[in-house]
């Protein structure tokens, strides 16, 4: 709006794509619609930017999708991962998403990204027959 303001009072495009920081095209596109539409036309309208790959009913089959296990899916894991979720993606919704993307997905239907910790029998003293003194102590019982 001040843009427009300004152009009424002689300054030039030139002068104010360095003072507004954006480029000649988009100010003299911004006037077009102001001396079109008035007002309205330099309000922002629905339907701009980029769309969704998947819809907002899809969203809410996929998040009951990851409070199931994979293995209802026929994935050969317990454990869901990026790669796997993007796999779940493609084959079942027909969307091709990027490994970050992904990410951004699971952060926007409220999960979080957690690392599992593996476990390994052989760290478990209790099933090695081992305690903490005859560890340190060097003798067995």
């Amino acid at each position: 709006m001040y843009a427009i303001i300004q152009l009424t009072r002689g300054y030039s495009t030139r002068k104010l794509e360095d003072f507004y920081r954006v480029t000649h095209k988009q100010i003299c596109n911004r006037a077009d619609r102001f001396d079109a539409e008035d007002i309205d036309g330099l309000r922002m309208k629905p339907g701009r930017g980029r769309h969704p790959y998947i819809t907002s009913e899809q969203k809410e089959q996929l998040k009951t999708d990851l409070s199931k296990s994979p293995e209802t899916f026929g994935y050969n894991t317990a454990n869901r991962s990026g790669p796997l979720l993007k796999k779940h993606l493609e084959t079942v919704y027909g969307t091709v998403y990027q490994q970050a993307a992904v990410y951004v997905l699971l952060c926007k239907l409220g999960f979080s990204i957690q690392r599992s910790r593996g476990k390994y029998p052989e760290r478990d003293e209790a099933k090695r027959g081992l305690t903490c003194k005859t560890l340190c102590l060097g003798i067995e019982l």
